[in-house]
């Protein structure tokens, strides 16, 4: 089990790796579920209190560090650390209450998936690699504003079910997994997807990924070793073009 060092420097990470991939501009955040062994409650307890670790809101996405993430409860009430949290925590908090399965939220401002939203197409599995998406593809949020009440973010939830991916219109997308990796895993899908969707559209139509096809592709990307491969390759990527430096 990760100390909570460790999952702040990970979602440090993740929000650093983002911005490297133009999924993250001045704007996005990255969060975790803190496991109740970290929060106080017993290992085989769920009792203990939510907590959740999330980067600051007037943090550099460029430049952020450990120091940065801070920890917030249920509420979105700080716990620890002497930064404001994002505006959009209700967005987090909403689907953490929603799905007790999600360990990891990202939400992203992918460019490419958010130019489909604006065009209005559906959202399709055109390449392998979106596969997990299935045949309906990716929801859209009908709403271009900022998710500052619960409320709202309720209704991301809701627009979001059981998936792990909802877009939101003309604004961006939210990405959801077990953990930080499966997170960004599912959103580099999601661009990939969209970016390879736009291209195929200047050609003729896209054509997307039977039924058949995405089910001989495998299990979802985020579910499975494929995610820590994604997350391996990029981090890699990251560290050698400079983008971690300073991280600690």
């Amino acid at each position: 089990m990760l100390s909570h060092m460790e999952l702040r420097t990970k979602v440090a990470t993740c929000v650093r790796m983002m911005a490297m991939e133009r999924m993250i501009d001045f704007n996005g955040h990255v969060s975790v579920r803190v496991p109740a062994e970290e929060r106080g409650a017993g290992p085989a307890s769920d009792g203990g209190p939510s907590r959740f670790l999330i980067n600051a809101r007037y943090s550099s996405r460029v430049a952020l560090t450990a120091k940065d993430v801070v920890m917030i409860d249920e509420d979105g009430h700080l716990v620890e650390g002497e930064a404001e949290p994002p505006s959009e925590s209700p967005l987090h908090l909403a689907v953490y209450k929603a799905r007790p399965d999600v360990g990891s939220v990202a939400h992203l401002h992918p460019y490419y998936a958010t130019v489909v939203t604006i065009a209005g197409a559906p959202f399709k599995p055109v390449y392998i690699v979106a596969s997990e998406f299935g045949p309906e593809g990716v929801p859209v949020f009908d709403n271009p504003g900022l998710i500052r009440k619960m409320e709202q973010g309720e209704a991301v939830a809701r627009a979001l079910g059981p998936r792990q991916a909802v877009l939101l219109r003309a604004h961006g997308a939210v990405t959801v997994s077990t953990d930080v990796e499966g997170a960004f895993a599912v959103a580099v899908a999601l661009e990939e997807n969209a970016r390879t969707m736009l291209w195929a559209s200047s050609l003729g139509t896209p054509r997307p990924l039977s039924p058949e096809e995405m089910k001989a592709y495998g299990a979802p990307v985020s579910s499975r070793g494929t995610k820590y491969k994604m997350w391996d390759f990029y981090s890699e990527k990251a560290r050698v073009s400079g983008w971690l430096n300073g991280l600690d």
